[in-house]
């Protein structure tokens, strides 16, 4: 549950930074780390939906890691809604990447490694 909590933090952060605090921004209009390709909305749409269907059949703390990747990439998609483009305000290496980007990363390394680890 605490990932969750943890993601709606970082959703309201992104909201706060990169609509009324960061002054300039990277349009990220493509997928992740701007690789342009059509029908982004849908794409992330159809992936947030899949991975919801997903996060119901499993238990424990991947359940909510999923849920949690779930909120953060529903945030980048709200944002492509209202802008047309997800605003990027870090720069990494040669990218551009924003706190829900991190934060999905993030959760899927933790997710990974959940399921290499835990035995049932």
């Amino acid at each position: 549950m605490k990932y969750i909590y943890l993601s709606f933090l970082l959703l309201l952060a992104n909201i706060v930074l990169s609509f009324f605090v960061v002054e300039s921004c990277i349009e990220n209009r493509g997928v992740a780390f701007g690789i342009e390709i059509g029908y982004v909305s849908l794409i992330n749409t159809v992936l947030i939906i899949g991975i919801s269907f997903l996060a119901l059949r499993v238990k424990e703390d991947l359940r909510y890691i999923l849920f949690s990747i779930v909120i953060l990439g529903s945030g980048n998609l709200l944002e492509r809604i209202l802008r047309g483009y997800v605003c990027d305000y870090i720069p990494f290496l040669h990218l551009s990447i924003n706190i829900l980007d991190i934060g999905i990363v993030v959760l899927t390394i933790i997710g990974v490694l959940i399921c290499i680890f835990k035995k049932e």
